[in-house]
């Protein structure tokens, strides 16, 4: 689920679509959805609301209050955007997978660190970047881990310049 920001950084109301995928329609919407690996949407105004409810591909879950949620019911449940791996583990900072192919893109974020693989970030559009793993070991397990928060804030500072 995106909430402002699919890194939660934003605490105020913002469109959470980017301007190219409202563009694009219906198509750009779900695109940006899948890159994210998103499964449920929360629809606020009654537009988005009318949106969803009237979507075949999407499914009521739940009200709170002025909140309604809706699940896509295509989606791809993967964290594999494009090569072929099993996951084999997942916590909250670290996925443990097996590679079928050395060269894999995830529906994730930077701020990762992999043993077993070249990591790199993989400008997808829409202003996302997944991340793209290659010369990886096929066959045996290779772990994904999240840099500290401290360590984000420097990536991101040295990113942006500052």
């Amino acid at each position: 689920m995106i909430a402002s920001s699919h890194i939660h950084n934003l605490w105020h109301y913002k469109q959470v679509f980017p301007a190219q995928a409202l563009r694009e329609g219906r198509s750009g919407r779900e695109r940006y959805l899948d890159l994210l690996n998103v499964s449920l949407v929360a629809a606020h105004e009654p537009f988005w609301q009318a949106q969803y409810r009237d979507d075949p591909e999407y499914s009521f879950a739940a009200r709170f209050g002025k909140l309604v949620f809706y699940l896509r019911n295509s989606f791809p449940d993967s964290y594999i955007h494009s090569g072929e791996a099993e996951i084999l583990d997942t916590t909250s900072s670290k996925i443990t997978l097996k590679a079928k192919t050395s060269n894999l893109t995830l529906r994730y974020y930077p701020w990762l660190t992999a043993r077993g693989c070249s990591i790199s970030a993989l400008p997808v559009g829409y202003g996302l970047e997944l991340i793209a793993l290659s010369d990886c070991i096929t066959e045996e397990p290779i772990e994904i881990h999240s840099v500290s928060p401290f360590n984000r804030l420097l990536l991101e500072l040295s990113r942006n310049g500052e």
